[in-house]
């Protein structure tokens, strides 16, 4: 339980250190436009990345709302900050207004030689 307190706050502070207010630019092998709940959201689709102030983002799909900004990734989730750290898991929650990531299952934090993991 110590671990996943230690790993929850390093996320956090690691992220919100990295990630600055600015445009989400997206990148996939494949994008669709589709319309839920009266309007447009994006549908990525292999190899989804974006960048935030040095740190990569990374998952195999993606649905992205403009209008929340709110971004939910799926499998292969990695996050690479500038200064090394890596987070692994199997979902991503993103909310690029107030620069919160949640990444849940089996989640990896390797910064240096630490490592902690969840099986959450």
């Amino acid at each position: 339980m110590d671990k996943l307190r230690i790993l929850s706050v390093l996320l956090c502070i690691g992220l919100a250190l990295t990630i600055q207010a600015q445009p989400i630019s997206l990148q996939a092998g494949r994008m669709k436009s589709i319309k839920r709940d009266g309007h447009t959201i994006q549908k990525l689709r292999e190899n989804v990345h974006f960048e935030q102030s040095g740190s990569n983002v990374y998952c195999d799909e993606a649905e992205y709302d403009p209008i929340s900004e709110n971004l939910h990734g799926s499998g292969n989730v990695r996050i690479i900050n500038p200064d090394g750290a890596i987070v692994t898991g199997r979902i991503l929650d993103y909310n690029n207004a107030n620069h919160n990531a949640r990444v849940s299952g089996n989640v990896k934090l390797v910064d240096g030689s630490m490592e902690l993991r969840t099986p959450w």
